[in-house]
C-alpha cells in the first residue's frame, strides 16, 4: 500500500479498515511534509486507536508545522493513552513551545497522562525541570513519584539514585516495586544493575516481568545469563513472553546457552519452553537446535518445535522432516505438524485438522482447533 492508498481507507466507515490504514502508514518508508501534513486532518477520528496510530506516525516523522494542529487536538482528547501520546510528541514538534502546555500536563487527572507528562519534559534542559521533578517526587501515586525520581536520576541527580534504591529497598507493595524497576530500566545506570537482577525472583509476576524488561537496558553476558537463568525456571506465560523478547536481543549466544541447558536439564518445560523461544531468535544455529527437539519424548516440547519450524517454510526439505509427526500418538503434535505443513503450502494438511475436529476426543478437537485458529484463512 502506499501513501494515498492509507488516507483513502482512512475515509472508510467501518474502525477495523481505518485502524488497518493507519497501522499500515507506520510501515511506509519516505513521506512527504506534504504527505505528514494530511495525514493530521484524521486526529480527529472516532476511534482512538485510530487516534494513537497516527500519532505513532506523527512521532517518527516530527514535523515544527504540524505543532498548532497538535496543541488544538490536545484541548479536545479525552482518551488517556491517546493523550499521553500527544504529550510525548509535542516536544518533537513544538520544541520550547509546548513547556507550557507540558506543564498544565502534570494537572491531568489521569496519573498514567501525567506520568508520561513527565517522560516529555524530560526533552528540556534540567534548569528548567528540576523544580517541577523534585516536589513530584514525593507524590503519593507511585507511578508520579518514580517517574520524577527517573527522570532526576537521568539528569544526573546523584541523590535522586540513593533515594530510589531506598525506596525500592522499603517498598513492600509491588505495584511500587514494579514503577521503580521500570525507572531503573529507563536509568541504565549500573549501580541499578544488581537490583533488577535480585528482583527476577521476585514473588510477583508483575514485578518478574518488569525486571526482565528492565534489564535489557543493560546488555552484556551476564545480562543474559541472568534472564536465561530465569527463562529455564519461569511459568508465568506473560513473564516468559517478555523474557523471549529479551533475549533475543543477543541469538546466538542464547542459542549456545539453550543448547547446553538442554543436553543438561531433565525438565521437560523448560525444553518446551525453549522450542517456543525458538520462533523469535535469528540465529544460524537455532534450527539445529529445533530438529533436535523434534526426538524430544514429551509431546509439548516436539509440538512447541514444530510451531516454531513456521519461520522457515521456504527451506523445503523441512516439509518432508515434518511429515511423519502427522502420524504422532499426540493430536498436539500431530496438529501442529499439520498447521506448518499448510504454512509450508502443503494445502492437504488442512485436512488433517478438519478430521481431527471430527474425532470423538475432546483433547484432539481442541488441538485442532487451536492449531486451526493460528491459519490466517480462519
Amino acid at each position: 500500500m502506499n501513501f494515498k492508498s492509507c488516507i483513502e481507507l482512512l475515509g472508510e466507515k467501518d474502525d477495523q479498515i481505518r485502524l488497518f490504514s493507519a497501522k499500515k502508514l507506520l510501515s511506509l518508508g519516505k513521506v512527504t511534509k506534504e504527505e505528514i501534513i494530511e495525514t493530521t486532518h484524521f486526529l480527529s477520528d472516532a476511534s482512538p486507536d485510530v487516534r494513537l496510530n497516527l500519532i505513532m506516525f506523527l512521532k517518527k516523522h516530527p514535523l515544527p508545522e504540524i505543532c498548532h494542529t497538535l496543541l488544538s487536538r490536545l484541548e479536545s482528547e479525552e482518551n488517556s493513552r491517546v493523550l499521553s501520546a500527544l504529550y510525548k510528541l509535542l516536544p518533537l514538534c513544538c520544541g520550547s513551545s509546548a513547556f507550557p502546555s507540558l506543564q498544565n500536563g502534570l494537572r491531568e487527572s489521569d496519573p498514567r497522562v501525567r506520568a508520561n507528562v513527565i517522560e516529555a519534559l524530560e526533552y528540556y534542559p534540567l534548569e528548567k525541570t528540576r523544580l517541577l521533578f523534585a516536589p513530584l517526587s514525593t507524590d503519593p501515586d507511585n507511578r508520579i513519584s518514580s517517574a520524577a525520581l527517573g527522570a532526576l536520576v537521568r539528569s544526573g541527580d546523584a541523590l535522586a539514585v540513593t533515594r530510589i534504591t531506598e525506596r525500592f529497598a522499603d517498598s513492600t507493595a509491588a505495584s511500587e516495586k514494579a514503577a521503580l524497576l521500570f525507572q531503573m530500566g529507563l536509568s541504565r545506570n549500573q549501580f541499578f544493575e544488581p537490583l533488577i537482577r535480585d528482583a527476577l525472583s521476585h514473588q510477583d509476576p508483575g514485578v518478574r516481568k518488569i525486571a526482565v524488561k528492565a534489564l535489557t537496558g543493560y546488555p552484556g553476558a551476564a545480562t543474559t545469563k541472568a534472564i536465561m537463568t530465569h527463562f529455564n525456571t519461569e511459568k508465568c506465560c506473560p513473564v516468559l513472553y517478555a523474557a523471549i523478547e529479551a533475549l533475543s536481543v543477543e541469538p546466538d549466544q542464547v542459542v549456545d546457552l539453550w543448547t547446553r541447558e538442554i543436553s543438561t536439564t531433565g525438565d521437560p518445560v523448560t525444553r518446551a519452553n525453549i522450542g517456543r523461544a525458538l520462533a523469535t531468535i535469528k540465529s544460524k544455529h537455532s534450527l539445529n537446535l529445533l530438529l533436535g527437539l523434534l526426538n524430544d519424548r514429551d509431546p509439548r516440547v516436539r509440538a512447541n518445535a514444530l510451531e516454531s519450524l513456521e519461520k522457515y517454510r521456504g527451506t523445503n526439505y523441512l516439509v518432508n522432516i515434518v511429515l511423519p509427526f502427522l502420524k504422532d500418538d499426540h493430536p498436539r503434535v500431530k496438529a501442529a505438524a499439520a498447521s506448518v505443513l499448510w504454512k509450508m503450502g502443503i494445502i492437504n494438511a488442512l485436512q488433517t485438522l478438519k478430521n481431527m475436529l471430527k474425532e470423538t476426543s475432546v483433547a484432539v478437537q481442541k488441538s485442532a482447533a487451536f492449531a486451526l485458529s493460528s491459519l490466517s484463512i480462519f
